[in-house]
């Protein structure tokens, strides 16, 4: 099924805010705001809140892996940094 994000707020360095939707069901669709909060030792903590318009929905999402997918994108960054790129 096609999905795409329509972002809906961009603050460089702070917030991201995007509704992922679908091209075929419309009524399937839930929001993500992503926070990057900076620490004092010049690191950045990734918050991703997910709001979903109902229980079923959250399960769905959850029954494609959506969490362990997200932190092997997440992991990807720091493995590129690591090999000096």
């Amino acid at each position: 099924m096609p999905v795409f994000m329509l972002y809906k707020e961009i603050l460089i360095n702070e917030r991201l805010v995007y509704s992922h939707e679908t091209l075929v069901h419309f009524d399937e669709h839930f929001l993500v705001t992503i926070l990057f909060p900076t620490l004092e030792s010049n690191q950045t903590i990734v918050n991703m809140i997910f709001d979903f318009p109902d229980e079923n929905q959250r399960n769905q999402v959850l029954s494609f892996f959506a969490v362990e997918r997200g932190n092997q994108t997440l992991g990807r960054p720091e493995n590129y940094l690591k090999q000096g790129n």
